[in-house]
């Protein structure tokens, strides 16, 4: 069984950076560092609870890298852990284009250094794990440092449209923007009426009722090929499996609403007879007309009685 996500995309360069270092494996990475009395694997899931198997291997690399050489300085090997961090950038990925390994590296390295009096992060509505991750750095640093350091986070709004400097401008002045040029597979096509079920950021099942687009990375495009399935009581009974693998996952409420992808596969939904979907469809589309009627009718009340206060 594979250590981690792509496992057969990012072992090649990573094994060719860890024999520079006189490692002959990934798994031996993980005894340097248990040797050293270090458990870099529940570190990682302590600070990121989220994150993905191949981040926690990456800073066990990475580890592993700066005991092989001999740094001595928490700065240094906050370096030397970039090393490892590149390493599992997939090559030709944007990732691996513009040195996130690295940056991440030099960015940990410069708020250790003394010379380095504040961190100012500005999150945008895809940095909630980033964030997270923000703090922990700044939280670990005082540990190490003379004088603490002052952090100023910012910007963890859902809605944020700024495009901002991510971790990447520590080695990169210009970021170059991959457009793709290229056909799309049609079945990255969403159409309106389509059921949609985002897994990262935010947990919902949903239909697009949108123009014509493309799928994003974390949205799930459903597509109802086992029988026949009421679109609004699979949105419902969605809604429920995403909330239930939530709370095994988490069991508690995270900075953001996010599942591994092996929970997400494991979620099971109940299909009952096609007319029992409809009645219930029929049920929920009743409730919702009679809720939204509801609220308008207490908005208007609302509306008349701050008329007759000013009049």
């Amino acid at each position: 069984m594979a250590l981690f996500e792509s496992y057969d995309r990012r072992e090649p360069q990573i094994l060719a950076v860890l024999k520079e270092y006189g490692i002959s494996s990934i798994e031996e990475c993980r005894q340097i560092t248990e040797a050293a009395g270090l458990d870099i694997y529940k570190l990682i899931e302590g600070i990121q609870p989220i994150c993905f198997e191949n981040a926690k291997w990456a800073y066990i690399v990475g580890a592993a890298i700066a005991i092989k050489k001999n740094c001595r300085k928490a700065s240094e090997a906050a370096a030397a852990i970039g090393i490892g961090l590149q390493a599992f950038c997939i090559p030709g990925s944007v990732a691996d284009r513009r040195k996130v390994g690295l940056g991440h590296g030099n960015l940990g390295k410069m708020l250790l250094e003394e010379d380095t009096e504040c961190f100012a992060f500005l999150a945008g509505h895809e940095s909630f794990a980033a964030a997270e991750g923000a703090i922990g750095i700044a939280e670990k640093a005082n540990k190490v440092r003379t004088k603490p350091l002052r952090v100023i986070l910012n910007g963890l709004g859902k809605d944020a449209a700024q495009i901002i400097s991510r971790i990447n401008g520590f080695t990169h002045v210009e970021t170059k923007y991959n457009y793709f040029t290229g056909e799309l597979d049609k079945k990255y096509l969403v159409q309106p009426g389509d059921v949609l079920v985002s897994w990262a950021t935010h947990l919902e099942a949903y239909i697009w009722n949108g123009p014509e687009a493309w799928l994003n990375q974390h949205i799930f495009k459903v597509v109802f090929d086992k029988g026949e399935v009421d679109k609004t009581f699979f949105i419902y009974a969605a809604n429920v499996a995403l909330k239930d693998a939530f709370k095994k996952a988490h069991g508690f409420k995270a900075t953001m609403e996010h599942i591994k992808r092996g929970d997400f596969e494991e979620s099971e939904i109940m299909i009952p007879d096609l007319d029992v979907q409809k009645q219930f469809a029929s049920f929920v589309q009743q409730s919702d007309k009679s809720k939204f009627e509801l609220t308008q009718a207490i908005s208007r009340i609302d509306d008349m009685i701050k008329a007759l206060m000013q009049g």
